[in-house]
């Protein structure tokens, strides 16, 4: 399964693909599990795509202050 951000980029995506591999939105997809999931593209399409750094910050920041740092 192959999760993309919007319907654009699934409709790019499509015609590369063989018939049997399924392409979903996230909207598509919700309420749904799957084994073995691939976000395609997903945080450069994403309109948000400039806020990422901060997760990242936040993610630095938390594992450098945790108890459970090393």
């Amino acid at each position: 399964m192959i999760l993309v951000r919007d319907e654009k980029t699934r409709e790019e995506l499509r015609p590369s693909l063989d018939e049997s591999i399924l392409v979903m939105t996230i909207l598509e997809s919700k309420g749904m599990e799957f084994d073995d999931v691939i976000l395609y593209d997903f945080f450069s399409t994403s309109p948000y795509k400039w806020d990422y750094g901060i997760l990242e910050d936040i993610f630095v920041d938390y594992h450098i202050t945790s108890k459970y740092a090393s």
